[in-house]
């Protein structure tokens, strides 16, 4: 019978902690740009000009097919090849984790803003204000509305996704878990430590979810 051993979580609780650090950064500086992107995208994907629309329809397409990991294999060693500039393996996962929650976040901006009715733009534009006013003020404040429970659970699965860095040694959480077991010999305590560490940052953001969820449904 195993006999489990957690001796070895607690004399290395140090380094998981840095590990956590470090899958929280990268999940940020990912969430960031990829909200940038992903805003960009789903106006480009509505837009009237057809090349921008192209482009952003095809982008999105794209990077939601492609998997995650094939993607930032692809960054990390095609990517220099291609234009002569080594990334390190950070940036190599912001950028891949970016490309594909962009992706992913277009659709929902998207979603969103097509699900306000059109009747308010028509009177929107009939008082007088542009296109952007329009955006800015009558359908994004909705739209918002609507994106924020499936843009939180997008947020969730990008924290998982962070996991994917450390086949390129970004030392995230799993990365070091990794090594960790290869000086212990304890995988299943560690790995156990390192599902309970995800749990701990993924649930607050989960139940942040929830919370919105019931305040939307109020107002």
């Amino acid at each position: 019978m195993y006999t489990w051993n957690f001796g070895i979580i607690t004399d290395n609780l140090e380094v998981l902690l840095r590990g956590c650090i470090v899958t929280l950064e990268l999940t940020a500086v990912s969430l960031i740009l990829a909200t940038v992107l992903g805003l960009l995208l789903s106006l480009g994907s509505l837009s009237r000009t057809l090349p921008i629309r192209w482009f952003s329809i095809g982008f999105v397409e794209l990077f939601r097919a492609a998997p995650a990991l094939v993607v930032l294999i692809w960054i990390y060693y095609a990517l220099p090849v291609l234009i002569g500039v080594n990334l390190n393996s950070f940036v190599s996962a912001v950028l891949a984790l970016t490309l594909v929650q962009a992706a992913y976040e277009a659709e929902i901006f998207r979603a969103g803003i097509e699900a306000i009715e059109r009747g308010q733009v028509e009177a929107a534009r009939s008082v007088g204000m542009s296109h952007a006013q329009t955006m800015r003020r009558i359908v994004l404040p909705q739209a918002v509305r609507i994106m924020i429970p499936p843009f939180v659970s997008a947020t969730a699965s990008l924290l998982k996704y962070s996991s994917l860095a450390s086949v390129v040694s970004v030392y995230e959480l799993l990365n070091q878990g990794n090594n960790i077991i290869q000086t212990s010999f304890r995988p299943l305590e560690v790995y156990t430590a390192v599902a309970v560490f995800y749990l701990a940052m993924i649930i607050p953001i989960t139940q942040v979810s929830r919370v919105l969820e019931r305040r939307l449904k109020n107002r």
